[in-house]
């Protein structure tokens, strides 16, 4: 009996968690910095990347690859009156590659989290860093096969993919180092990612 009401109370603490940060996600994300020259896209958010971070360190990767793509999908009702000027597969191909598995690459920060490092802040930059590398991926790919209409000057594949990636390394990078303060604030002020966590610190 009291085993099960364990199991539901961590469910419903679980629940809360991801309701939560799924608010305060799209709260930070509201508040951004557009790159000027990212006509396709691309803004650097106030740490909004960072309650998916904590929640895949606290509850795991699979908890946090769905908190992400739960985000890709309110960022893509936002970024939506864009991309239906495209024909359907690069339709897809952009709501494939820039909204779920960009953002739910960054919930499989857990799962970076079991290294050799045994600094936690040095393992929590090593998680944003990973993360952020396969969501860079995800956003240079959609650039090469969906964007490159709006990548001047690049006339062939090579070109475009360069172009890809200084578009979008011009927002991710800021967005990075962002995401990498804010773990490093919440460590320092409170132990956020202690008592209940999937992951022991």
């Amino acid at each position: 009996m009291t085993s099960g009401l364990q199991k539901v109370s961590v469910r419903v603490r679980k629940l809360t968690y991801f309701a939560l940060t799924l608010a305060l996600v799209i709260v930070l994300g509201s508040v951004k910095v557009s790159v000027f020259w990212a006509v396709g896209g691309g803004s650097v958010t106030l740490f909004s990347m960072v309650p998916i971070v904590c929640g895949s360190v606290k509850y795991g990767s699979r908890f946090g690859v769905l908190l992400g793509i739960c985000c890709g999908l309110f960022k893509l009702q936002v970024g939506f009156g864009r991309l239906v000027a495209f024909g359907a597969m690069r339709f897809w191909l952009s709501v494939l590659l820039d909204y779920l598995l960009s953002y739910g690459a960054i919930g499989l920060a857990g799962a970076f989290m079991n290294t050799g490092i045994r600094n936690l802040r040095a393992r929590l930059s090593f998680c944003v860093l990973n993360v952020f590398s396969l969501r860079f991926l995800a956003h240079t790919l959609s650039g090469v096969l969906v964007w490159k209409s709006l990548l001047m000057g690049a006339n062939n594949s090579g070109k475009i993919f360069v172009a890809s990636a200084c578009y979008n390394l011009s927002y991710l990078v800021p967005e990075m180092l962002l995401t990498i303060l804010g773990t490093q604030v919440i460590v320092f002020y409170a132990n956020a990612f202690g008592g209940g966590s999937k992951q022991k610190l």
